[in-house]
């Protein structure tokens, strides 16, 4: 009876390991074919860039401003947070604990990566940039 969970934990290590497998494949071939996975647009009435131009391109039609800078962007990244949540629970089974601790951990790393990158990469004109990238004289 002591090895009757352990063909479970074997089968969930396995399907972790396949899931990672073709992450690092995925993104080898990305990095081979040079893909452009998320083009930007560049916005010429508001002089900055828009993922696939969908909000500029809503905008021409004559839809909302509001609907085109908070609404769109903010139903975009809540899809990406469910379709991962949705991912890892049907890959995983994890139970509610390990989820809420998925949970915390992805929003407390990316609040640091948000904030080191917002804080740290700025060049003229509070623009991103690599740091290597910056002039040698400030003014």
């Amino acid at each position: 009876m002591e090895n009757a969970g352990r063909p479970a934990r074997i089968g969930r290590a396995q399907e972790r390991l396949a899931a990672f497998a073709l992450l690092v494949v995925a993104d080898d071939q990305i990095a081979r074919k040079k893909i452009d996975l998320f083009p930007m647009v560049v916005d010429e009435w508001r002089g900055r860039g828009t993922v696939f131009g969908i909000g500029s391109y809503l905008k021409d039609r004559g839809w909302p401003r509001e609907f085109t800078e908070i609404i769109l962007p903010s139903i975009i990244m809540l899809g990406g947070i469910a379709t991962l949540m949705i991912l890892v629970h049907i890959i995983f089974k994890p139970t509610r604990r390990e989820m809420i601790i998925a949970l915390f951990t992805g929003f407390f790393v990316g609040y640091w990566l948000l904030t080191i990158f917002g804080t740290s990469f700025r060049g003229v004109g509070q623009d991103l940039t690599w740091p290597w990238n910056l002039p040698l004289t400030h003014h």
